[in-house]
């Protein structure tokens, strides 16, 4: 059966393997330019702490092998990351390779500058930039295990601490939003991302805020999860409950790579953990609470409230009123009040008042 099967297809198969063994042989050219290229211009940016430029030339001047790549793909490959995984999968999603079938994105963010380890709201994170800075700097520093790389261990380890930057400098050079982080944020073009996308985090993490933003501005196919866990995957989430998201992310891949129709996309769009108020105590390793779903995000079922600081530490009362003080003594004015009126209208929110955001329309969804 097998020499009759290559009598037939024997033409056909000659013809692939010698185009499998030209592409071979022209990538193996490639790569080797691409190699020394590479590293001759990290050499020549790394004492500017600013590669973004040079980095994006290179992927333009390769463009072609790149595609390449892409054409000798025989499956749709799906991606999924934690962390600075996370973050890598939501970038090559914006690249949009066609090849590229779904990706899974935890604890990641979509805007680097804006939520991200080094700038909030454009303010500098002192604790955390510099503290990651250090890290970054000690995993660069780390030696070459010479049984990967044979003698030269020590020179290339030498040549690594060399040219290792502190990523602090570069991260203090650009305090406004410039191209050195728009290009790693998908936050600036949506858009740009054609496969569909689950994101998923926890309410304990510092990335929280990326899900709801990303499923609120991307058009395409997408779904969002967030529990009570920190830093890390839903399945060890911590404080639990965890819940068995390799089984969820198994039904993401089937319907998304496989084509098979298993309904994930016709559940809801959004799923949150809503915790209890307990009190605090140190290493907490459950979180009671309850599970709430939404068809899309902004949720119609969410609204605006606003709340003005009222009196004995409570939230009540009209945005920009003034309560009596706790002090028995009436005598001076300025004991008379807590907050000064302003000029403001009371719709405005006055120094007094705290407001949340508002959610006012449902987003669509697509199923599988």
């Amino acid at each position: 059966m097998i020499w009759l099967t290559w009598r037939q297809f024997r033409a056909q198969a000659l013809t692939a393997l010698a185009i499998l063994a030209a592409a071979a042989v022209y990538l193996l050219i490639t790569g080797l330019h691409m190699h020394h290229i590479y590293t001759a211009d990290l050499a020549t940016c790394t004492p500017q702490n600013d590669c973004s430029g040079v980095l994006n030339q290179f992927q333009q001047s390769y463009d072609g092998p790149f595609h390449l790549l892409e054409l000798l793909t025989i499956v749709a490959p799906g991606l999924i990351g934690i962390s600075w995984g996370g973050f890598n999968g939501l970038q090559i999603a914006a690249h949009a390779p066609a090849e590229l079938g779904a990706v899974v994105s935890i604890c990641s963010t979509d805007d680097r500058y804006l939520d991200d380890v080094h700038y909030m709201g454009g303010c500098l994170l002192a604790s955390n930039m510099l503290s990651w800075a250090s890290v970054m700097l000690a995993y660069n520093a780390r030696p070459p295990d010479p049984a990967v790389v044979g003698d030269a261990w020590r020179d290339m380890w030498l040549d690594r601490m060399e040219s290792s930057p502190p990523f602090v400098e570069s991260w203090v050079t650009h305090q406004r939003r410039d191209e050195f982080w728009k290009q790693g944020s998908v936050a600036e073009d949506f858009s740009a991302i054609t496969c569909p996308v689950y994101m998923a985090g926890g309410w304990s993490d510092a990335y929280r805020n990326a899900i709801l933003r990303f499923l609120e501005g991307y058009p395409g196919p997408c779904k969002g999860l967030i529990g009570p866990w920190n830093h890390t995957y839903p399945e060890q989430g911590v404080p639990g409950p965890a819940i068995g998201f390799l089984q969820e992310c198994v039904r993401f891949y089937d319907c998304h790579l496989k084509g098979t129709d298993n309904g994930i996309m016709d559940e809801p769009k959004l799923r949150v953990y809503m915790a209890e108020s307990v009190r605090p105590e140190p290493g907490r390793s459950y979180w009671p609470g309850r599970w709430l779903a939404t068809e899309g995000w902004p949720a119609q079922e969410v609204e605006t409230r606003s709340y003005a600081l009222g009196g004995a530490g409570t939230l009540g009362g009209e945005a920009g009123t003034c309560w009596p003080s706790r002090s028995r003594s009436s005598a001076s004015p300025s004991r008379t009040s807590r907050c000064r009126r302003t000029s403001r209208s009371p719709s405005s929110s006055s120094g007094c008042a705290t407001s949340g955001r508002t959610a006012p329309r449902p987003s669509s969804r697509a199923g599988c």
